[in-house]
């Protein structure tokens, strides 16, 4: 966005005006300070005499409480002296400032400006409701998932076939119609199954639509003829983000890998990430001052400390563990891929791989160390039993969690 508004910068500047203070600081001529002039420049009595380098605090009298009217009606026309002599009344100690005339707050910010560049240069229409994506209590790749839609910015074959003529336009899921975003997440026949197989049992041959923008507008603020209460909105945000989601990764299983995958697979897939969500949830919404943060550090003398996690990849995972003894050397480190795309099984794959290598390394204390709270919280109770029996002799055993 910062290079989109560097190349733009003249047309940004378009909005940016200053504020007369003590006028020391602005040039009659040169800088914008009149608000009600285009450009906010004024414009000179006589277009034809050359103009002098001035401040506007010369315009002032000499306690700087207001213009000199005669200076002002010699050097400019009539709308300009009409324009600068409405200029409010000002403290003569204050500094000139400049002003953004597109916030309300007279802030410029990048978001501002991108809004105000768009509508003017580019026309592209702003719609409001969509900035809730980036209120809503959804994963941050949702967001910009569900962002990236809104603006006709994924890469369907309706686009890329402005690039590339040859490339097979029809979608890869049915093999009936034209993969637009609009088929793709709303009338392919998957997608169809998907929306009604949820639990709101949403018939999108009901509610066509015309473009992108619409699905999303929809699943921000749902029809009423859907019959979403109040109180499930959240849920139904969360649900359908990860419809359109699972639909995307689908889609491009097929292309990429020629990969399959069934009804039920998705269907499952979905439901779990929702539960999983549920679950984080319910434990991160406690008040900030309860979440204690950690970093990494060395164990006891004479203590082994190993550190694992996991990675969720399209078709598998992979998991790592890494040990360090008391002085923080690294004593062994390895990874392996695991057959599972479900991250909470995914992170406990690699906790009780950690519990195996463990075993096996013949050290009487041990500190095994994740960053899934879930998976540890669990060890602490009912699964401690189960992997003390895994790990055979050792009397001394911690199960942390880093929250990084």
């Amino acid at each position: 966005m910062h290079s989109f508004l560097f190349k733009r910068k003249n047309e940004a500047a378009q909005g940016a005006c200053r504020l007369v203070g003590s006028g020391e600081n602005i040039l009659v001529w040169e800088d914008p300070w009149v608000l009600e002039l285009p450009l906010f420049r004024p414009q000179p009595r006589n277009a034809h005499e050359p103009r002098q380098c001035l401040a506007v605090a010369q315009l002032m009298n000499h306690d700087r409480t207001d213009w000199n009217i005669g200076l002002v009606k010699q050097l400019f026309n009539e709308d300009s002296v009409r324009a600068i002599l409405n200029i409010p009344k000002w403290f003569s100690g204050n500094e000139d400032k400049w002003i953004w005339l597109h916030s309300s707050n007279g802030v410029l910010t990048a978001k501002s400006a991108f809004k105000q560049i768009a509508k003017e240069a580019y026309d592209i229409p702003i719609n409001q409701s969509l900035g809730r994506i980036w209120k809503t209590r959804i994963h941050d790749r949702l967001k910009m998932h569900l962002w990236r839609l809104a603006a006709d910015l994924l890469p369907t074959k309706d686009t890329l076939t402005r690039f590339v003529s040859s490339l097979d336009p029809i979608c890869v899921l049915c093999d009936q119609e034209c993969e637009d975003a609009v088929h793709l997440f709303w009338d392919c026949p998957m997608a169809r199954a998907l929306w009604f197989g949820c639990r709101w049992s949403i018939r999108t041959d009901q509610f066509p639509i015309t473009n992108a923008t619409q699905l999303v507008i929809m699943l921000m603020s749902p029809p009423n003829e859907w019959g979403i209460k109040s109180e499930d909105k959240e849920g139904f945000i969360l649900i359908g983000s990860l419809i359109l989601d699972q639909i995307w990764k689908c889609r491009n299983l097929k292309v990429h890998e020629g990969c399959n995958a069934s009804m039920e697979h998705l269907e499952r897939r979905i439901a779990v990430l929702g539960s999983e969500y549920h679950l984080a949830n319910s434990i991160t919404l406690c008040p900030p001052s309860t979440v204690k943060k950690t970093c990494w550090q060395k164990p006891p003398i004479n203590c082994l400390k190993i550190n694992c996690d996991a990675a969720v990849g399209n078709s598998y995972s992979s998991v790592a563990i890494v040990a360090r003894d008391w002085r923080g050397t690294v004593v062994l480190a390895v990874s392996q891929k695991v057959n599972t795309t479900i991250p909470l099984q995914a992170e406990a794959e690699a906790i009780a791989w950690a519990s195996r290598i463990a075993a096996n390394l013949g050290v009487d204390q041990i500190c095994i160390e994740s960053d899934s709270k879930t998976c540890m919280d669990h060890i602490r109770g009912k699964l401690t039993m189960l992997l003390m029996s895994l790990l055979g002799g050792h009397s001394e055993i911690d199960f942390g969690v880093l929250l990084i």
